[in-house]
């Protein structure tokens, strides 16, 4: 489920920072849907699938550094290895991804799912569980950006786009691990 992206004080909107946050927010799931769905028809959708999520994470982890310096909520940028390690107890596979330079190593990621006995039950478990844990990571950041955003009307077709993309990852997840 996702979590409220609510301000924690009531910010008054500002009608041009919003509209930017949305159109980079939007481009940015225009952009990681048509990868996904690049990388789902591919000849190993598995692990490129995992690569594009652990990109979009990544991304999604820079937009929120990026508002960071003149967050009117006075967020600290977001360090990946800290909500990993914060997320782990409920998604343990997130132990699987690498960092380097608190950006997730998505190439080491696909190598490391390829290593594992094609169309075996650690192969789907360890799909489903970093996905779940992508997923997770993705959602934390893009939290962040949302309390950014001052008119509830931007920010809920935000908080709604988001809700699509992360369901549309959710319902793939049981074909892609049968496959």
């Amino acid at each position: 489920a996702w979590r409220s992206a609510e301000p924690a004080a009531p910010l008054a909107a500002d009608p041009v920072r919003d509209e930017q946050i949305e159109s980079n927010l939007l481009w940015l799931l225009s952009h990681v849907d048509k990868d996904r769905d690049r990388a789902a028809q591919s000849q190993e959708p598995a692990p490129r699938v995992l690569q594009v999520l652990a990109s979009f994470a990544n991304a999604m982890f820079a937009f929120a550094a990026h508002l960071a310096p003149t967050s009117r909520q006075r967020l600290a940028a977001p360090r990946q290895a800290e909500v990993i390690a914060m997320l782990r107890p409920g998604y343990p596979l997130l132990a699987e991804v690498e960092l380097r330079k608190d950006e997730i190593d998505a190439p080491a990621l696909a190598r490391r799912y390829r290593t594992l006995p094609r169309d075996s039950t650690a192969a789907a478990d360890f799909y489903r569980g970093v996905t779940r844990g992508l997923l997770a990571l993705t959602q934390h950041a893009a939290t962040l950006v949302l309390t950014e955003i001052g008119d509830p009307a931007v920010r809920a077709r935000c908080t709604a786009a988001l809700e699509v993309w992360v369901a549309s990852v959710e319902a793939a997840l049981a074909p892609a691990a049968e496959r």
